[in-house]
């Protein structure tokens, strides 16, 4: 388990500090709304919860249209109010903690907004993160790690889409994503096939 955390963490040191003419570098944060879902649905009737998100990106320009966007980012994976582990009688809210690093395909369009500097983005492409912690907190509200979380279905992996807006601000730019993570591994003691899920809305700034 040491040697992944330190090859995923190389990993991301590697691709947010490589050396090359990037277009455009920055950090971005926001709030995402969460959850365990048994499909690609966000909203399945699946409790959603609402968790905060942060990280890095720099695009590396393949073409002038298309960019390699590689992230390092903080996020949160929660599932709220239902009885979702095993032993537990009551209703709780359960989270885990990811240090998660996206590679995407970032597709560029500058012509659609007519303003210089200004543009337009889609992106796509899988991540992998790594679980950092997780808490429980019961209805009487006193949290808790849960020190039973099998290491065999800890991490995550999955495919993020997204699209944003970018616009100039001074000699440096604005920046507006909306993102869905999609995971696809199993969640570990969860009372079905679940697998992660957010959609996350972010305000960054790029230079």
């Amino acid at each position: 388990m040491k040697i992944k955390k330190i090859f995923i963490l190389a990993m991301a040191f590697w691709v947010i500090t490589l050396q090359t003419q990037a277009q455009h570098r920055g950090f971005r944060s926001g709030i995402a709304l969460t959850t365990f879902a048994q499909r690609g649905d966000l909203a399945d009737n699946d409790p959603l919860s609402v968790a905060f998100t942060a990280g890095v990106f720099r695009a590396i320009p393949i073409n002038p249209s298309l960019s390699l966007l590689p992230e390092l980012n903080y996020s949160q994976r929660s599932r709220t109010g239902e009885n979702l582990l095993p032993g537990f009688n009551q209703k709780v809210d359960y989270s885990v903690h990811y240090l998660q690093v996206p590679v995407q395909v970032q597709y560029v369009n500058t012509d659609i907004v007519r303003r210089s500097g200004t543009q337009l983005h889609l992106n796509a492409g899988p991540y992998m993160a790594y679980a950092l912690s997780d808490k429980l907190k019961p209805e009487n509200g006193c949290s808790s790690d849960f020190k039973s979380l099998k290491k065999d279905k800890k991490n995550d992996f999955g495919l993020s889409l997204g699209m944003g807006y970018q616009r100039p601000m001074g000699a440096n730019y604005l920046r507006l994503d909306m993102k869905y993570d999609m995971g696809l591994a199993e969640v570990a003691n969860q009372p079905d096939d679940f697998r992660t899920k957010a959609l996350s809305f972010t305000l960054g700034y790029a230079f």
